[in-house]
């Protein structure tokens, strides 16, 4: 993850434990509710995350 930083892929304040989390937890909550991740779940779950770490889009 440091060389994404350092090559400007990431984000330099970002946490990779905090995005894992978020991840995981999403996960766990979409099992929960609906006995296994619905289909595109990853897709919009990415989508969701991709501009809190990546420094070439405006973060939400």
């Amino acid at each position: 993850m440091n060389l994404d930083i350092k090559t400007g892929r990431l984000r330099a304040n970002v946490d990779p434990d905090t995005v894992l989390g978020i991840l995981v937890g999403a996960y766990l909550a979409e099992v929960l509710r609906f006995g296994a991740p619905r289909k595109e779940w990853a897709d919009r779950a990415l989508a969701f995350l991709t501009p809190a770490v990546n420094p070439h889009l405006p973060a939400r």
